[in-house]
């Protein structure tokens, strides 16, 4: 599909949770490679809200964590959160491993995750969901900051 409709494989990101990762096993780590092999990227959704075992970063092939919502809602506002996700965030960078900051609702958090390092971040400050013909016009607009993903 992916050559038919011309697309990069480096701009398609799977996204599997850490328990489907438990669940699946080797089965799951098979195909995720598979579709490393390709140039898909492959990244850990909800990262911290299920087994969090630091394992998966060392022996699984991804390309990316995504830290769960749960520890972005307050990351401004209490030290246990920001210390969570910037070591979170430090751990990553040393695994070679990109973070996404899930659930960013407003400036404070965008700017709590810049300090402790977290580079990229998606929710609801950067765009809402609606009707494909919007986001599309959307993206393709000069002002787009890059469908709800900011840098």
């Amino acid at each position: 599909l992916l050559t038919e409709h011309r697309v990069p494989t480096g701009r398609l990101v799977l996204e599997i949770t850490e328990h489907a990762l438990v669940e699946q096993g080797e089965t799951t780590r098979t195909l995720l490679q598979r579709a490393r092999d390709l140039g898909v990227r492959v990244a850990i959704d909800d990262f911290g809200t299920g087994y969090s075992s630091l394992s998966y970063l060392r022996h699984l092939p991804v390309d990316m964590v995504k830290i769960d919502r749960t520890f972005i809602t307050d990351v401004h506002q209490t030290d246990t959160s920001a210390t969570i996700v910037g070591g979170v965030t430090r751990l990553a960078a040393g695994l070679g491993l990109e973070v996404v900051a899930e659930g960013v609702e407003d400036e404070a958090q965008a700017v709590a995750l810049a300090e402790v390092g977290v580079r990229w971040a998606q929710g609801w400050l950067f765009g809402r969901p609606g009707p494909l013909a919007e986001i599309l016009a959307g993206l393709t607009a000069p002002e787009a900051v890059g469908g709800g993903v900011r840098h």
